[in-house]
């Protein structure tokens, strides 16, 4: 499939021959609520990491993604292995279709490359709920 120029794949019903293994410092979480409202995490959902809420537009979630871009070709470069942050993107039940595709065109400004859209699961809620951030 493919979506303005921009190779996109699908998830298949087979296992992966081998499990790939991400670098917590490489792995950022974005998680999109309802009205327009995104939550983000670098790490594991699993080591209660700071969960921040930010919103759409240059100012707000471009302005976080291109900071962490940054932030992990810095690690990444000393340790000569590949630069690139891996982004999954959890839409909750109460975000729109549109906030997915906000957040696509953001990615392709912004030059990310590695991705995935991911399901929002009852941890991640339960997380949310406990930090307050949603109800």
């Amino acid at each position: 499939m493919c979506i303005r120029d921009r190779e996109v794949t699908m998830p298949t019903d087979e296992k992966p021959k081998e499990d790939i293994t991400i670098p917590e410092s490489k792995s950022m979480t974005l998680i999109l609520g309802k009205d327009d409202q995104i939550f983000w995490y670098m790490g594991m959902l699993t080591k209660d990491p700071v969960i921040s809420k930010t919103t759409y537009g240059p100012a707000n979630i471009r302005k976080v993604l291109k900071a962490k871009q940054i932030e992990v070709r810095n690690i990444f470069v000393q340790k000569a292995k590949s630069q690139e942050i891996v982004v999954l993107i959890k839409p909750m039940k109460d975000s729109k279709y549109r906030n997915l595709v906000d957040i696509l065109d953001e990615f392709e400004i912004c030059g990310i490359k590695q991705f995935a859209v991911v399901d929002f699961q009852p941890d991640d809620q339960k997380n949310l709920k406990k930090k307050g951030l949603v109800e």
